[in-house]
């Protein structure tokens, strides 16, 4: 197109928006004049910028990879506004990390066009690994199988995730590539590894761990000691003869039941000493700085002291033996005091059974802070006993009243939003947590005695009925 042409169009082009007409020497569609030279000359405007005037792309863009093979099906069309919608609810990662993982157990995962996880997709489910991988801009697809010749293929989440499914399979397999591997890793990757060689834990694993205890790094080292612990290898030193003097063992009276408590009354420096130290001496050696076994330790600590009990299990959870842990652990259920913060440090050594039983607990009860807490123990996708708990917990109905109690014409608008926003704060977990059928009656319940049927706030309830009319 002549230049004079191009610039007739662009002059038209101002006149136009500027609310005139554009002069009618120039135009292009000569012998015309009037209305339809205007518009003719109006649609060659709108073709030239359409067309003529396209940018021109930089000289070093590539063509983006391949999306890479997928785990699962995609999230259907139809339900794929609800997830776009709820997934900007918040820009918090377990949000995120919940809502993909409700996903994964009804066997989908969301559009790329819609959503991709981040580059470290730890904590997501292991199906966006490979989206993940193809985020970070890796050459080639990862492979599926973690191997001597794989090792330097995966990213290190990947890798992680990978090494653990193999430990759980294969124990030995996993502690030799570990073996041959564990010197070119980060030390805070390495940590981790290390760790992991807790689930399926044997004699055979001893040598590779007492290797370990020369580590550069305080962490793998600390580790190594505590899996060391586990298999009967017992050290502490010092800091084991240290700790055993902030206790005392003796029998009562009339019980004689032998008990571990506390010497006196600790001030705030002696008492984070002595939670230090429970964090940095394993199991066995408290107990052989005492003279006594690990479970009788584990039957006579005194539990009476609740800032001690969190230190308590962490420190068997990490270090005891399966017997000493395992008892310890009826002790804490028994006396009720398997709380949030004590369930967290046991996570590793509990089953899924026992850490939902607890949760069930925990929800019949209402003594927990939100249900975001619980969350961080079960996951998404309750079991349909845990979902009931959780639909029939005390707190979840005091905040729904909460919230019909701030609807009525004299309740202070504050006072509204704060109900409304507390019970909407729930429900973007609550929606990861329940059983479709729960999530409907609690759908019901809400709808429209407090919330629109069409109220944002329920939308994590409406995505999860509808996910289940994915499965497969």
């Amino acid at each position: 197109m002549p230049p004079v042409e191009i610039d007739a169009l662009v002059a038209a082009s101002r006149r136009w928006m500027a609310g005139g007409e554009a002069p009618e020497t120039g135009v292009l569609s000569v012998g015309q004049t009037g209305r339809e030279a205007q518009l003719r000359m109006l649609a060659e405007a709108a073709q030239l910028r359409q067309i003529a005037l396209r940018p021109t792309a930089p000289t070093n863009l590539a063509p983006a990879a391949a999306l890479p093979d997928l785990d699962l099906p995609l999230l259907p069309d139809a339900a794929r506004p609800l997830f776009r919608r709820l997934i900007k609810l918040t820009n918090e990662r377990s949000h995120a990390e919940l809502v993909t993982g409700l996903m994964a157990k009804r066997g989908v995962m969301a559009h790329p066009f819609d959503w991709l996880p981040p580059k470290d997709p730890t904590g997501f489910p292991p199906e966006y690994h490979a989206l993940a991988a193809w985020q970070a801009g890796a050459d080639e697809a990862m492979p599926s199988a973690l191997t001597a010749e794989t090792w330097d293929d995966f990213l290190p989440a990947a890798r992680r995730a990978a090494f653990a499914d193999l430990r759980a399979q294969d124990p030995a397999s996993a502690r030799a590539l570990l073996e041959a591997n564990v010197t070119g890793v980060a030390a805070d990757e390495r940590d981790e590894l290390v760790r992991q060689m807790s689930v399926g834990l044997s004699p055979d694993d001893q040598p590779f761990l007492e290797a370990l205890l020369g580590d550069r790094s305080g962490k793998v080292k600390a580790s190594a000691t505590r899996l060391l612990a586990r298999l009967g290898v017992v050290t502490g030193g010092e800091a084991a003869t240290d700790l055993a003097a902030y206790f005392d063992a003796s029998k009562g009276f009339l019980r004689r039941k032998l008990t571990v408590a506390v010497k006196g009354k600790l001030n705030q420096v002696q008492r984070n000493t002595l939670i230090d130290l429970l964090g940095a001496v394993p199991a066995p050696a408290f107990a052989a700085a005492l003279d006594l076994s690990e479970t009788d330790l584990a039957d006579a600590l005194d539990l009476g002291n609740t800032d001690l009990v969190g230190p308590f299990i962490a420190s068997f959870a990490q270090s005891a033996g399966d017997r000493a842990f395992a008892a310890l652990w009826a002790r804490v259920v028994e006396a009720g005091l398997a709380t949030v913060p004590h369930i967290e440090p046991a996570l590793a050594r509990l089953t899924r059974d026992e850490v939902f039983a607890a949760a069930e607990v925990l929800l019949r009860k209402g003594v927990y802070h939100s249900l975001a807490d619980v969350a961080r123990l079960t996951g998404p996708a309750l079991p349909a006993t845990t979902s009931s708990a959780l639909l029939g917990s005390p707190r979840l109905k005091d905040q729904i009243e909460e919230a019909r109690n701030a609807l009525i014409p004299d309740a202070k608008p504050y006072v509204r939003q704060a109900a409304l926003g507390s019970l909407a704060h729930e429900l973007r977990v609550a929606g990861c947590l329940l059983t479709a059928g729960d999530a409907a009656a609690l759908r019901d319940k809400l709808s429209p005695a407090i919330y629109h049927a069409a109220d944002p706030a329920l939308d994590p309830l409406h995505f999860n009925i509808a996910l289940e009319g994915t499965r497969p």
